[in-house]
């Protein structure tokens, strides 16, 4: 059934020409409608959102894999939009039918002209989002109350509003605001978008803010100027590079101040903490029809203010990303990809520090951060035999140990470094011998090394573990004098 109405699509190779409305040509709307009627006639709901679950899924593949002309890349463009507002109505009607098959089990929900749609108290209303925010509500311990017993307790049916408690029955809510949370057509046909709202609920209820339209058009129009490419690898990469490049983790954090949590003040001042750097990451991918990206928050046991502070990274299907521990504060401008070191990595290598919501064993809590970096270190050196460090940097250290005989805590000494780098004895007068010639340093940079090798540890770290092109160069001030020092040089030139 999906095979066909692609193909069905692709072969009326219809024109790009605009219009009005938010898919190129209306025949492809058409098209779907019918898809959807046959749907509806010979599938039940269940069924329904598995199919057009796949549907999505393989428009995906088509995009990654295929070599599609222009026309056909905008077909299926359309396609998806269509299919993510199909998907995304299924999920919004099947949550409100169990929350009013619920609510209707009592007989006071029929009184009411306000009851909700869905859990999160989400709805569409003249092409807006809205939802309903609230701080204290009433309920009573009957199941069913009358009209009499609502009246004397002050709650207006025709007025307030009632809502699904956590224990499946009702709350009375007789101070609520409707909060706008976004107009309809900016997010149109993406992925995931009653998770979009659910997180933008979220965002809102932090802080309130009026201009929710301006902040993601413009982060919309950003993110589609970001590549062309229509390839899911190349559009995760596109945002995460645009991301480092662009956002500043705030230095000075005051949890007092409540404008860290604002989306739009964070935003406009680029001025950012993890919370936001992986909103952003999420709600960009979503804008690029990147489905399945969500943001996972909770512990990182080797942070300095593990427990008191959370965390949050990004999971797209099953890979994940974790832009603000590749920003970190003091980092350089700008990284090139190979240097990422929290990018696109399997669960078990991000999980090497973290815990999801609920999951962080509570006896970690009173440890030491010593002992928690330790345990961390452990799980990244049995990793290193699993996965190659050239593909995920946050192995080099355990690789670079392990090559030259040590384990993950041990220290690396100048003795370590002589296996790894050129080692050149120099004389005052720049003289050395190199391999089995002597030989004159003309030109040379290098890292100075104090003698106790206290920064080794932090200069291989800053050299990503490759000493290719290094010389360690023990120097003297004068022949058989001993008095020297340690210099790891680079850009060396001899004659």
């Amino acid at each position: 059934m999906i095979k066909r109405l692609l193909c069905l699509i692709i072969l009326l190779c219809i024109s790009t020409t605009a219009f009005a409305s938010d898919i190129s040509d209306p025949r492809i709307e058409r098209a779907y409608d019918r898809f959807i009627t046959k749907v509806d006639a010979q599938l039940t709901d269940t069924k329904k959102l598995i199919l057009l679950e796949k549907l999505g899924n393989k428009i995906d593949i088509f995009f990654d894999t295929k070599k599609l002309s222009d026309t056909n890349k905008t077909i299926l463009y359309d396609l998806n939009k269509l299919n993510n507002e199909e998907l995304a109505s299924i999920y919004l009607e099947k949550e409100r039918a169990e929350v009013q098959s619920e609510l209707f089990k009592f007989s006071s929900t029929s009184l009411f002209s306000r009851i909700s749609v869905n859990k999160e108290n989400i709805f569409l209303e003249n092409g807006v989002w809205y939802f309903y925010d609230y701080k204290t509500t009433r309920f009573f311990e009957t199941d069913n109350v009358d009209k009499w017993t609502l009246s004397y307790n002050n709650i207006n049916p025709e007025v307030h509003l009632t809502v699904l408690r956590e224990n499946w029955k009702p709350w009375f809510v007789t101070d609520f605001q409707r909060v706008k949370l976004i107009s309809d057509d900016i997010i149109f046909g993406i992925p995931d978008k009653y998770e979009f709202l659910k997180e933008l609920k979220n965002d809102q209820r932090h802080i309130r803010t009026n201009n929710t339209d301006e902040v993601f058009r413009d982060m919309k129009n950003i993110a589609m100027s970001l590549d062309s490419s229509w390839k899911k690898s190349e559009k995760i990469a596109s945002v995460y590079a645009w991301m480092l490049d662009n956002l500043v983790y705030t230095e000075n954090i005051d949890l007092e101040d409540r404008r860290i949590f604002s989306w739009s003040e964070t935003y406009r001042n680029r001025d950012w903490v993890c919370e936001w750097y992986t909103k952003v990451m999420m709600y960009m991918l979503n804008f690029l029809w990147v489905r399945d990206s969500v943001v996972v928050r909770w512990d990182v046991i080797d942070a300095v203010d593990f427990p008191l502070i959370w965390h949050a990274w990004v999971r797209v299907w099953q890979d994940f990303y974790d832009p603000t521990f590749d920003d970190p504060i003091g980092a350089r401008a700008t990284k090139t990809s190979d240097e990422y070191k929290y990018f696109k990595l399997p669960k078990d290598l991000m999980y090497t520090n973290r815990f999801d919501l609920g999951k962080t064993p509570k006896a970690l809590e009173s440890t030491s951060l010593e002992f928690r970096e330790d345990l961390v270190g452990t799980k990244l050196f049995a990793l290193s035999d699993k996965y190659n460090a050239q593909d995920y940097p946050l192995l080099l250290p355990s690789e670079f140990r392990k090559s030259i005989g040590l384990d993950f805590d041990d220290e690396i000494s100048f003795d370590d470094l002589k296996k790894k780098a050129v080692y050149l004895e120099v004389g005052s007068d720049f003289s050395t011998i190199l391999d089995g010639r002597k030989r004159f340093l003309q030109w040379f940079q290098y890292f100075a090394m104090p003698k106790d090798g206290s920064n080794v540890g932090s200069l291989l770290n800053q050299l990503d573990y490759d000493l290719t092109g290094y010389y360690f160069m023990k120097f003297y001030r004068q022949w058989n004098s001993w008095e020297f020092d340690y210099r790891l040089a680079y850009n060396v030139d001899f004659r």
